[in-house]
């Protein structure tokens, strides 16, 4: 019997759905060795396997390095000739919590003011740019096929990044993963040549492209994610900020909808869009409702550098001119004002597909003595926002898939700083509490104690790097999260 196109579609997303849902990670007995220790040496096969440093160096090829020196020179080319923008004043909280559900009629947030000639000078650099990523966009280097996880870091991120990488592996991912670095200030031999390489995560530092371009500027911390993700070998990416993991494998994300049918996925931060109408104007972009979608928070990402080459191009544009121009138009001053919105709106200014996920980022945290306190959020599986929202046929606003990703953007999980993150997580009595919330709560939204398995992260990291940490951090694990029946249960 003929099984009709769309009856057909619809099976095997959902199949697909189980398989992947159903997934739970796998939490072995507790060894003082990392659990993922074979993904390291797996078979080297196309876009999975080891990543060898030496030979698979992004930054050392010759066909970056013809790009970047043409494609800095279009970016110089296409400066803002206007003043800087600046805001009258800055986004309120009353701004930027606006219920998306009635949002529909609320006025867009306007308090960004520029002259005729201003906007007439941005309106011209803009198109500059979009003129010169044509002839650039075919040029964009990477591996065909390739598939792999981008993370920059650095500094005091360091530590955060190796956590985030081995809940990466213990989620079951064989995904590689490159680390990008803004300088060599930024190098730490024993992370970048021993750590990091078991897990195959390699470092590479970003300042050795900059370096052969003299008349490229200085970039502040927000602007460093699109030139990651420019200078990476893959084709298919999973971005994650520093302090971001799965909570699931997110391997078949990339053979999977929404990817597979826009090559960009991004996922919502908790306020509406403050975006100005000005640089709506700027695009030659009709201004989208205001309930169209919520702001983004790019701390997670989903890029196809093949299919969504010119729209990464232009957001590293907006990046290189966002402190002083593209920032202040895409938020106003609202919370977490940088990065955010570009990589969306370069998207929607080039006419390419997207798909900004809607299920509501959750909070993750509890209450202290009264009051609540806030130590993370998580976001939603794409393949379920997209089976909810397309194949249901549900209003975005009632979307609501299982958690999927964490991005610990409040509380620091490192080694080096484990214990000062939690020890101000005491009730009246001084004792610890969990800062994700009872075992329960944790087991409901995510399948297992994901508070748990960072914590059995955390010791094996310290136990290959400190005896005397090693005993401490298992002391902890073994009083406080070893028996769920614990008091900061």
């Amino acid at each position: 019997m003929r099984v009709p196109t769309r009856t057909f579609v619809i099976l095997t997303i959902l199949i697909a759905s189980f398989l992947l849902f159903t997934r739970r990670i796998h939490t072995p007995e507790w060894v003082y060795k990392p659990p993922y220790h074979g993904s390291a040496t797996s078979p080297n096969r196309p876009g999975i396997g080891r990543l060898p440093a030496a030979e698979m160096n992004p930054l050392k090829t010759p066909a970056l390095t013809s790009f970047w020196k043409d494609f800095v020179d279009v970016l110089v080319s296409a400066e803002p000739m206007s003043k800087e923008i600046k805001p009258d004043g800055q986004a309120s909280r009353e701004d930027e919590q606006v219920d998306i559900k009635n949002a529909k009629d609320h006025p867009r947030l306007d308090i960004t003011h520029m002259e005729a000639e201003d906007l007439a000078a941005m309106q011209v650099s803009h198109r500059t740019m979009v003129e010169g990523i044509k002839t650039l966009s075919s040029r964009l280097p990477y591996t065909p096929g390739s598939r792999g996880v981008v993370m920059t870091a650095g500094g005091r991120y360091f530590g955060v990044a190796i956590t985030s990488v081995r809940m990466l592996r213990r989620a079951g991912s064989e995904l590689p993963v490159e680390v990008f670095l803004d300088s060599w200030d930024d190098y730490d031999i024993g992370t970048c040549e021993k750590i990091l390489p078991a897990m195959n995560a390699h470092c590479f530092v970003m300042s050795e492209q900059w370096s052969q371009t003299p008349k490229f500027g200085t970039l502040l911390k927000y602007q460093y994610k699109s030139f990651a993700l420019l200078f990476s070998s893959f084709e298919h990416i999973l971005f994650l900020d520093a302090d971001a993991f799965p909570a699931h494998n997110p391997d078949a994300l990339l053979a999977l909808e929404p990817y597979t049918s826009t090559g960009l996925v991004t996922w919502p931060d908790f306020w509406v869009s403050t975006v100005s109408h000005l640089f709506y104007d700027i695009a030659s972009l009709p201004v989208p409702p205001l309930d169209a979608r919520r702001s983004s928070e790019s701390g997670i990402m989903l890029y196809n550098k093949h299919t969504h080459a010119s729209s990464l191009l232009l957001a590293t544009y907006y990046n290189y001119y966002g402190p002083h121009f593209y920032y202040p138009l895409f938020s106003q001053g609202a919370q977490g004002e940088g990065d955010k919105e570009t990589f969306l709106h370069a998207a929607l200014a080039l006419s390419l597909p997207f798909y900004a996920c809607t299920t509501p980022v959750g909070v993750l945290g509890r209450p202290l003595n009264g009051t609540w306190y806030t130590a993370g959020m998580h976001q939603g599986d794409p393949l379920e926002d997209y089976t909810l929202s397309h194949l249901k046929k549900q209003p975005q606003k009632d979307v609501a898939a299982r958690p999927f990703f964490i991005h610990n953007n409040l509380v620091k999980m490192d080694v080096a700083h484990a214990f000062e993150s939690v020890d101000s997580w005491r009730d009246e009595n001084g004792t610890r509490l969990r800062i994700w919330g009872p075992v329960d709560g944790l087991e409901g939204l995510f399948g297992y104690d994901v508070e748990k398995t960072l914590w059995e992260e955390l010791v094996a990291a310290s136990c290959e790097v400190d005896a005397d940490k090693c005993v401490e951090m298992r002391a902890h694990y073994d009083t406080f999260y070893k028996n769920p029946t614990s008091l900061i249960a």
